[in-house]
């Protein structure tokens, strides 16, 4: 792979209190949370259709076997099990659909979803994600060999007034759009967010960092003892340490690269 959406997002950020941003320089692993550990309830949640289209879900049940390789005549026998003489679907084939609507929207609460960010010195998230100012901001390298820079793996969050539904159609074409729809879209309230996201199969856990950690911004109000503990364990790895700064005058933040620290030395 050598191209990559945003070429010129080179970093991607995670605000988190100092201990945890400590374990992540250290351990080089990062905590992938499940859905229902969110603080927004609408977030990865889904809403479906009351009503079941036949004809929709017959074409879109059409081109999914088609793309599977089966013949029309296949298709035909396929798709008549599935209806009535009168081209409604089947009690079974409905509650088949139900039962793997319900699955789907299940499976979502169990998979691990890192949530990342373009914008480092955001006022809000400081105060909602970085411990009120006291925290860190890990940045994780994103290029085109990495799962960051990865298209297929990593996206941005789309932001919408309207919140996700879906036709259950959209179950029977099994090509990732639901899924997309569901995991990257969230209320336009969050935009300032700037998000991006990659997800692991199984959440509750730590995971490999999917780029490499190159630099960590502290916070205002991050404590003395913090900030050394920070330029030692940074030091020993070449990671970058910086520290916002209030910009004079203005409601913003800047951030300012830290002095290192001198690696210890046996004599």
């Amino acid at each position: 792979m050598t191209d990559m959406n945003r070429p010129d997002l080179t970093i991607l950020h995670k605000y988190m209190c100092a201990c945890r941003a400590l374990e992540v320089v250290r351990t080089g692993q990062v905590f992938f949370p499940c859905p229902s550990q969110f603080n927004d309830p609408f977030d990865c949640d889904i809403q479906f259709e009351h009503e079941i289209v036949p004809e929709e879900f017959v074409e879109a049940a059409f081109r999914t076997h088609r793309g599977d390789g089966h013949s029309w005549s296949s298709i035909k026998t396929i798709l008549d099990k599935d209806l009535n003489a009168d081209g409604t679907l089947t009690k079974e084939k409905r509650e088949e659909i139900l039962k793997t609507a319900r699955e789907f929207r299940e499976s979502n609460t169990r998979l691990g979803v890192l949530s990342l960010s373009e914008e480092p010195l955001s006022i809000l998230m400081w105060a909602h994600y970085g411990k009120q100012h006291q925290g860190a901001c890990v940045g994780f390298e994103r290029n085109p060999k990495n799962y960051l820079g990865n298209d297929e793996e990593t996206h941005p969050v789309q932001y919408s007034d309207l919140y996700p539904e879906a036709r259950f159609a959209e179950i029977a074409r099994r090509d990732g759009t639901l899924s997309e729809k569901v995991l990257f879209t969230k209320a336009r309230d969050w935009s300032y967010e700037k998000e991006w996201r990659i997800m692991f199969e199984k959440g509750d856990q730590l995971v490999n960092v999917p780029g490499k950690v190159v630099q960590v911004i502290l916070g205002l109000k991050t404590t003395p003892d913090n900030i050394e503990k920070f330029k030692t364990e940074c030091g020993k790895r070449e990671i970058l340490v910086l520290q916002c700064a209030i910009v004079p005058g203005e409601f913003k933040l800047t951030a300012k690269e830290l002095p290192r620290t001198s690696p210890t030395r046996d004599f």
